[in-house]
């Protein structure tokens, strides 16, 4: 079973969902009168370490959602992708320029897809182990080496995010 797959097709389920569906008063944006810039009420500020602990919160959220035999996994995946969708058609509304800030956030989307392929591959093995067979084994090297490739790929996007994307624009 390809679980890379499952956890792209279910983020895009979601991305493809919020761009077709969304308005903008799901996230509570508000447009700025004086210079069009996009004014969000977040209530953590754009630090190194609250970007990397709110992106690893999600990589062990879809982690940990294998144990609801990928279903929470699945469920956080569609809910990311619609977010990411609603931030690329805000941007398109207000100005396609603002596209490269959102470049940097491909690495956090590549982690957060490995971590869903994670999660629904062990919901898939509790499922299999459970339900199936007893002879299933875990991978728990190949689980490993994933999950430190997402939280490596978690850091790296932080230190661009912070360091690299303000200075796009």
């Amino acid at each position: 079973m390809n679980y890379q797959f499952l956890s792209v097709s279910f983020f895009l389920l979601g991305f493809i969902a919020g761009f077709m569906y969304l308005d903008n008063s799901f996230f509570n944006i508000k447009f700025s009168d004086s210079n069009n810039s996009i004014l969000l009420n977040l209530e953590n500020n754009f630090t190194f370490i609250n970007i990397v602990s709110s992106n690893i919160k999600v990589v062990i959220l879809n982690i940990l959602g294998g144990m609801t035999f990928g279903v929470f996994t699945c469920v956080n995946l569609m809910y990311n992708g619609l977010a990411v969708s609603y931030i690329v058609k805000l941007i398109y509304i207000i100005d396609s320029k603002y596209y490269l800030v959102l470049i940097p956030h491909s690495f956090e989307i590549i982690a957060m897809i490995l971590s869903g392929a994670i999660g629904i591959e062990l919901g898939y093995f509790l499922f299999s182990h459970i339900f199936l067979s007893k002879k299933k084994k875990l991978y728990s090297v190949r689980i490993l080496k994933k999950i430190l490739i997402s939280v490596l790929i978690i850091i790296i996007a932080a230190l661009i995010e912070v360091y690299i994307s303000p200075n796009i624009i």
